[in-house]
């Protein structure tokens, strides 16, 4: 007995090294080293494939270069440098970059970079490879902002959105062919100028989130708006952190009802922190801060530039820092995380730089990290860290999916026509009664009344009474209930 408990106790310092050993990160793998010109900080993007691409900007004498990379091995080896645009500085030009690399269903890589001009125009370019990333067109996509923030997200396989900061508002444009082409589709108002990022998801009932921050008299702040009608219109504007008078470098993901939220913050003068907030009813409402890093007293002079991604697999990730790159990682959706890594240093000389869209996450648990390098000796380095992170186990994956909420939806479509999709979430195995009210409380139908599993369901209503006529168009309430749960909810039926 005491030997299998010694065996038992070996092996399980072993599990623990090896999981400790899997999170740290590789030293740097070059992918382009420049002497001439300067360069700017690279965005990174993973495909469908687990394939991994890298955009960056280079400035040679007055001439601008966005290139594009491509590594089918995981950051192994990287193929031949592809241009994807090139032209002479643009009049007054202070400075440009990349902004994002998104995939279409075809494996397409969508990118996007920007030239920012005196006093204050910004030049967004927007290009769509059409052979997997081969080869860029010539042509492209121009809009003109005053902001060089802007964010994207596919919601099918050619319909996409986008979201560029501008004066006091957001723009959003709308794809239709996949990022071939773009249409004004509506604005968000932010009343003042939005600036340290914009970001923008997808919940899982299919409402879109803008997450941005905008500068007041004395402070930055962030705020989010929510559209329930995939983009044609926001809601007003809520503030995400009445704690901290100072947040700035908001960065956001969201899958099924749950929504993360990173951002940098400062409370009065007690220094930056790295926060996360999260909704677990698909951005309705949010949980409150939580401090993942504190600076403390450390005087740093710039927004770190939170990063977060989510896999199933492997859980929710966030990077952050210029010169001393950090990351963490939580299993549990953001209960907890596990102690900060260092990605990579930027001692000795060396600064480094990154951007919002800086990290990938791979289906194996490879998690890759890209930013600029620069040396005392002025040469400029393109460089990635990786790190294999272990995969959620199955017990893992299925107590983490327990969440502890009852979750009523909205539904979706709404207003509906011929049938709409009502879903809801159980923390628990129980009988549930799901009903259907005219707005004056009379019984019209009753949807469901049996014993269900814990975990998300959905049940559709096709506008039918109880005796199966239709009813008049209106507005009616569905209603669940359970043994220690009661909620209601609007919904309109239009004929």
């Amino acid at each position: 007995m005491k030997k299998d408990n010694f065996l038992f106790y070996i092996f399980l310092v072993l599990l623990i090294y090896i999981q400790s050993f899997s999170q740290q990160f590789s030293q740097d793998i070059i992918i382009e080293e420049s002497y001439l010109g300067y360069v700017n900080a690279p965005v990174i993007g993973i495909d469908h494939n687990n394939n991994i691409a890298v955009l960056w900007q280079n400035v040679i004498d007055t001439l601008d270069v966005f290139k594009y990379v491509e590594s089918l091995n995981g950051g192994t080896t990287f193929d031949s440098i592809r241009i994807v645009d090139q032209f002479r500085q643009y009049f007054e030009e202070i400075y440009g970059g990349t902004s994002f690399i998104k995939y279409d269903a075809f494996n397409n890589p969508l990118v996007s970079y920007f030239i920012r001009t005196y006093p204050a125009s910004d030049y967004h370019f927007i290009k769509k490879s059409s052979d997997g990333g081969l080869s860029f067109p010539s042509d492209c996509t121009r809009v003109i902002t005053t902001q060089p923030y802007t964010d994207f997200l596919f919601l099918d396989d050619t319909t996409g959105i986008m979201a560029f900061a501008h004066s006091s508002n957001i723009h959003v444009y709308k794809t239709l062919d996949g990022g071939d082409s773009f249409f004004y589709l509506s604005k968000v108002d932010t009343n003042t100028r939005p600036n340290h990022n914009v970001s923008l998801v997808e919940t899982g009932n299919h409402n879109l989130i803008c997450f941005w921050s905008k500068s007041s008299m004395y402070y930055h702040d962030t705020y989010y708006s929510i559209s329930s009608d995939l983009g044609m219109s926001f809601a007003p504007m809520i503030k995400l952190d009445s704690t901290h008078h100072h947040s700035y470098g908001v960065d956001a993901v969201a899958y099924k009802n749950y929504v993360f939220v990173v951002y940098c913050g400062l409370r009065d003068s007690l220094g930056i922190k790295v926060i996360l907030n999260k909704s677990t009813d698909y951005g309705q409402t949010y949980v409150g801060e939580k401090i993942l890093y504190d600076y403390g007293n450390t005087s740093l002079g710039y927004s770190v530039a939170p990063s977060i991604e989510f896999h199933p697999a492997v859980g929710l990730c966030v990077v952050w820092g210029h010169d001393d790159i950090l990351f963490t990682r939580s299993k549990d959706f953001g209960v907890t995380f596990d102690s900060t890594v260092i990605v990579a240093t930027g001692t000795m000389g060396l600064n480094r730089y990154r951007s919002h869209q800086s990290m990938a996450i791979s289906d194996s648990g490879d998690i890759s990290v890209v930013s600029l390098r620069n040396d005392p000796n002025h040469y400029q380095y393109i460089v990635m860290n990786k790190a294999r992170l272990p995969l959620l186990t199955k017990f893992e994956i299925s107590d983490i999916y327990k969440n502890e909420t009852y979750i009523l939806n909205q539904n979706y479509p709404n207003p509906f026509n011929n049938q709409t999709t009502i879903s809801f979430y159980l923390p628990k195995s129980e009988n549930v009664e799901i009903e259907i009210y005219d707005i004056n409380g009379r019984l019209v139908n009753t949807l469901l009344t049996r014993k269900l599993n814990w975990g998300l369901h959905s049940i559709i209503w096709n506008g039918l009474n109880a005796d199966g006529q239709e009813v008049s168009s209106g507005i009616y309430l569905y209603h669940i209930k359970t043994k220690d749960y009661s909620q209601t909810r609007k919904l309109v039926l239009l004929k």
